[in-house]
């Protein structure tokens, strides 16, 4: 079994939505913190010093300056192989396929739980590894 923890960013402008998201995720032996953004410009420089390193982008959709959804289809450029879920408390079909037509492997709405998020990723992972 591979004991290797999955590698996770979180891209959220609110501090306090990133602590949560960051304590759901540590809760979980599977997965480690990479590192918390509060901006998609600088997740994204990220990315690109570590591409295909990161397993999983966590990234709220409303964000200033550029938005979850350009930040998804900028990681899928540069780093296919990583897994973007969407989180964001806005509802909606058109928003939901936006995400997915910019590389999301799953939209989470606010506030969600930590179960739907933990299942979430562990999808994003089978995913990931072709199960």
């Amino acid at each position: 079994m591979d004991a290797k923890k999955s590698k996770v960013i979180i891209v959220d402008d609110s501090k306090f939505s990133s602590k949560m998201i960051g304590e759901i995720v540590l809760s979980n032996e599977s997965f480690s913190i990479s590192s918390e953004f509060h901006s998609a410009i600088e997740a994204l420089e990220f990315v690109k010093e570590n591409e295909n390193q990161i397993d999983i982008a966590l990234i709220d959709v409303v964000m200033p300056v550029m938005s979850g959804i350009e930040l998804a289809q900028k990681i899928s450029a540069v780093s296919p192989e990583t897994q973007i879920i969407m989180i964001s408390s806005l509802a909606g079909e058109n928003i939901i396929i936006d995400s997915i037509t910019a590389g999301a492997v799953d939209y989470i709405q606010k506030p969600f739980s930590k179960e739907k998020l933990l299942s979430s990723m562990m999808s994003a992972v089978e995913n990931s590894r072709g199960f």
